[in-house]
């Protein structure tokens, strides 16, 4: 009696095991069939797992009423079907995992970045200036924007196209990137015109002028030597303003009255 009881109990032990795994198995078909078609190895591992994790189960179920031998119920079945077919399920689930993460990761990349230059966007530089000020009104830092603009880019487009203007957008992103530290924020604000948060104090105006200049003038041979320039204007919290959009009026209106004195319209 005692011995039926405990394989009336076994049974009922691997029974509800297998449905639980199968209503995950199924539940991974349905994912990846709807959400992710052209996962090849995700697919594979589904359908040589489960038939084989299927197989164990059923042999090893079989077993406990038909009194297998112990070598073909506890071996075959439960050793080495039932977890080859789990191992190949759980190689699945890490896949799936995986491709969710690089999938999730490509979207943020793509939501907060420009396009053409590869800069952050206006929004995503919105919200890290926005969180850095507010750290800065609490005493962490003293945070400055920079506001930059090629000169004479409207005069580019006219005569070389706006597809050559394009390739000039691009070439001084990278030159701003090379400009500035890993950890200064770089944006596309608009047109022609780049902004970067220095989360800290940043470098003085005429120390950062010579660096664009100098990467300007390294990359003179690649835009067939045209003499590219750029105008710049700093705002600095506190003294020249306490949130994003003072800090931007201020480096913006510097930025127009350098253009100025260089004669630049636009």
């Amino acid at each position: 009696m005692v011995d039926y009881e405990c394989h009336v109990v076994e049974i009922l032990c691997k029974g509800s095991r297998g449905i639980i795994y199968l209503a995950v198995l199924v539940w991974m078909i349905w994912f990846n069939w709807t959400h992710h078609p052209n996962l090849k190895k995700t697919k594979w591992l589904i359908f040589t797992g489960i038939p084989i994790s299927l197989l164990g189960f059923i042999i090893s179920l079989y077993g406990e009423s038909c009194h297998l031998p112990v070598f073909v119920k506890e071996v075959i079945g439960e050793i080495i079907l039932s977890n080859i077919g789990i191992a190949l399920i759980l190689g699945c689930l890490i896949s799936l995992v995986t491709e969710i993460s690089r999938i999730s990761r490509r979207h943020k990349q793509e939501a907060e970045t420009d396009p053409l230059t590869g800069l952050y966007n206006r929004r995503a530089f919105v919200l890290e200036a926005d969180r850095i000020l507010k750290n800065a009104r609490d005493g962490d830092g003293t945070p400055s924007v920079a506001i930059l603009d090629i000169d004479n880019m409207k005069q580019i487009n006219d005569s070389r196209g706006h597809q050559y203007g394009d390739e000039i957008l691009k070439k001084v992103a990278l030159v701003i990137k090379n400009s500035i530290r890993a950890w200064d924020v770089a944006v596309r604000y608009g047109g022609d015109e780049f902004a970067v948060l220095f989360p800290d104090k940043g470098p003085e105006k005429e120390v950062l002028k010579t660096r664009l200049a100098n990467n300007l003038a390294g990359i003179s041979g690649e835009t067939e030597n045209l003499n590219l320039t750029l105008s710049l204007g700093l705002g600095q919290f506190p003294v020249d303003g306490r949130n994003l959009d003072e800090l931007l009026s201020i480096a913006d209106a510097r930025m127009y009255e350098e253009k100025k004195e260089k004669g630049y319209k636009d």
